[in-house]
């Protein structure tokens, strides 16, 4: 919203295509892991500066060398928080690392996927894997929904469910966005990561009955609070 662009559409493909501002390239975007948030494009625009490429696609606007929050590197858009320059594209990884002391581990998601709450105290939320040859962070909410999100399905390996499993819920993204029951079982990994009750898109639970709020092994994080009359 707010950022011009010129649209084509391809009948053959049936497929909504993008202009680059500055030359004749077209481009179309792809969300991230059935996600609304820019994963890649096809081509990268050139002559684009300050990658005006990435505006309009649920992309922050930021107010640094680049407009929204992030640069392409081999067509794949990188979001970057501390430095973000477009001489050092490549450079810039999905790490945890770049985010500042204020916004790491602050039980607050400051990145579309949370990898920022990723890595706390000594204790690990979600996976970071390989996925089409390339490295992703794949968050809580995606463990165990049935979707391989990872080149050798790390998302899905502890998933399996048996008389002997100790704690198990039905999995939030799954029944809230396809109206499935899926019982999974509640890991170390997926145990009081952060989430944002108001929101649907995300980042969301693990777990439909919050089950994953609770015994957290990061005293840290003691699950919520609220008032009692």
């Amino acid at each position: 919203g707010g950022f011009l662009k010129n649209v084509y559409f391809n009948e053959k493909r049936k497929r909504h295509y993008f202009k680059c501002a500055h030359s004749d390239v077209y481009y179309s975007p792809e969300t991230s892991h059935r996600t609304e948030y820019l994963d890649s494009v096809t081509s990268v625009c050139e002559n684009d500066r300050h990658v005006y490429q990435a505006c309009g696609l649920n992309t922050e606007i930021t107010n640094t060398d680049v407009l929204c929050g992030g640069l392409f590197c081999n067509n794949n858009y990188i979001r970057c928080v501390k430095n973000c320059s477009v001489d050092n594209d490549c450079s810039v990884k999905h790490d945890p690392q770049q985010y500042t002391g204020t916004n790491l581990c602050n039980d607050k998601c400051d990145s579309e996927r949370c990898i920022d709450e990723s890595d706390c105290n000594g204790y690990k939320y979600g996976v970071i894997c390989t996925f089409h040859g390339r490295k992703v962070y794949v968050p809580v909410w995606e463990i165990c929904d049935g979707h391989r999100n990872c080149d050798k399905r790390e998302d899905e390996q502890d998933c399996k469910v048996t008389e002997t499993t100790p704690h198990t819920c039905t999995h939030y993204k799954r029944k809230v966005r396809d109206n499935k029951i899926r019982t999974v079982p509640i890991l170390d990994y997926t145990r009081c990561s952060v989430f944002d009750i108001k929101s649907y898109i995300y980042p969301i639970p693990y777990c439909l009955n919050y089950l994953d709020q609770t015994n957290c092994s990061d005293i840290e994080r003691g699950g919520g609070y609220c008032p009692i009359n």
